[in-house]
């Protein structure tokens, strides 16, 4: 049996914690009371179903903290 080589996760094809970034919109709770086209509940959900898989993966999480006027 031969052994296969380790990937170099930054050169890789496949995405990997190393190679890869999950982007989530911090969604305020005047932004979530304004959409309209779906529910609420629904929204939350499909969110963390977002979060998740990204957390399982592995990939860090790092926060970048905007103000807007």
């Amino acid at each position: 049996m031969v052994s296969q080589l380790i990937r170099d996760a930054a050169k890789d094809h496949l995405l990997t914690p190393k190679n890869s970034a999950l982007l989530i919109i911090d969604y305020q709770p005047v932004q979530l009371n304004l959409i309209a086209s779906m529910d609420l509940q629904r929204l939350i959900d499909n969110i963390v179903g977002v979060a998740k898989p990204g957390h399982t993966a592995g990939l860090r999480r790092d926060e970048l903290l905007t103000s807007g006027t």
